[in-house]
């Protein structure tokens, strides 16, 4: 553990963070003092230098940056400083091991210092939060982090004060129902939405056409990334569809003795369809379909399982001649699967 002065002190220029405090505060005045207290907070599994500010917590700002899965960015020309998380709930070795935290240790409830107000905005996924400048550095209020999505949890037994994200942190909408995650699994990718027939092929290499419900398919940058929707694939299969939601418990321990359980939702497509009624693919013309722009665009590609009459299937590509499992990809609210998978199932070699 790192400690540090009884008093601190700070010079008006050196104030570093927006406060909600009163608006006849100047940038460098007191805002009011830091307390000795016994109380630890973490934030996920990892414990973070806190202060008690007379009934609030703050946290430093700073050392959230990667240590705590935030990206932090000072902005100087608008005096901004920038807290976005980065979609998970990573921690350091570092952070996890304590040896970033610094502590005050004296009598709990007595005063050992001030803080100061400041004119620079501090804002958490793009919105400002309450801030202050604690011996020069960037301090949040930890309880304000509730208004952002944060699970903020007191144990009163214990005395720690515990910030998680809940299990619907991230919501997808899509066309088969919401998809909940404490993951940001959006990632910007180009593709290209083609006016076009799926094209099967056999063991013979012969080629075969099914018309499809929307009439579009999805290529994206690899060469395994070609994808159909997945009510094309219902369509065609006159099947039976949804997405099934269920709570997975996950444990972990560490080398270092922390060990902990983490809840979180896991999706599954279930799909029921009559295998002796097949859709029927007709002889492929040759004609070239219509192949739309490239788009750049943020996608959000997931690992979600497909259990196709009760049995589990992976979810397969293919490229170079060689399958993978891949995941699904949700466009524009539309679930997609790979057109290699969807192959398979009807029999066809891809």
């Amino acid at each position: 553990m790192k400690h540090i002065n009884k008093i601190i002190s700070a010079a008006a220029g050196a104030a570093i963070l927006f406060s909600s405090s009163s608006s006849f505060a100047a940038t460098g005045d007191i805002a009011g003092n830091l307390y000795y207290t016994d109380i630890k907070t973490y934030i996920y599994h990892s414990p973070i230098t806190s202060y008690n500010i007379g009934g609030k917590t703050v946290i430093d700002a700073e050392i959230l940056n990667w240590h705590y899965g935030f990206d932090v960015y000072w902005i100087a020309e608008d005096r901004h400083l920038d807290i976005t998380d980065k979609g998970g709930d990573f921690n350091s070795l570092q952070a996890m091991g304590g040896g970033l935290v610094e502590s005050a240790e004296g009598e709990v409830g007595t005063v050992f210092g001030p803080y100061y107000e400041t004119d620079i905005v501090t804002t958490l996924n793009g919105s400002p939060i309450e801030s202050y400048n604690i011996g020069g550095r960037t301090f949040i209020v930890a309880e304000a982090m509730r208004d952002f999505g944060y699970n903020v949890d007191w144990d009163a037994d214990a005395r720690t004060l515990t910030i998680t994200k809940p299990m619907d942190f991230y919501k997808i909408e899509t066309d088969y129902g919401t998809i909940k995650s404490t993951y940001d699994h959006k990632r910007k990718t180009a593709y290209v939405i083609s006016e076009n027939n799926l094209i099967l092929t056999d063991e013979n290499y012969d080629q075969y056409e099914l018309e499809l419900s929307s009439g579009q398919t999805l290529q994206g940058p690899g060469v395994g990334d070609s994808y159909i929707r997945l009510s094309d694939v219902q369509a065609a299969l006159n099947a039976e569809c949804s997405l099934v939601e269920q709570t997975i418990v996950s444990h972990t321990d560490w080398v270092n003795g922390i060990s902990y359980d983490t809840p979180y939702y896991s999706y599954y497509i279930d799909l029921k369809f009559n295998e002796s009624d097949m859709p029927e693919a007709k002889p492929s013309s040759g004609t070239a379909g219509l192949f739309g722009p490239r788009v750049q665009a943020d996608i959000y590609s997931l690992p979600i399982d497909l259990v196709v009459n009760g049995e589990s299937v992976p979810m397969l590509a293919i490229a170079g001649g060689k399958t993978y499992e891949t995941y699904v990809w949700i466009v524009d609210g539309k679930i997609y699967i790979p057109k290699y998978t969807f192959a398979k199932l009807l029999g066809y070699q891809y």
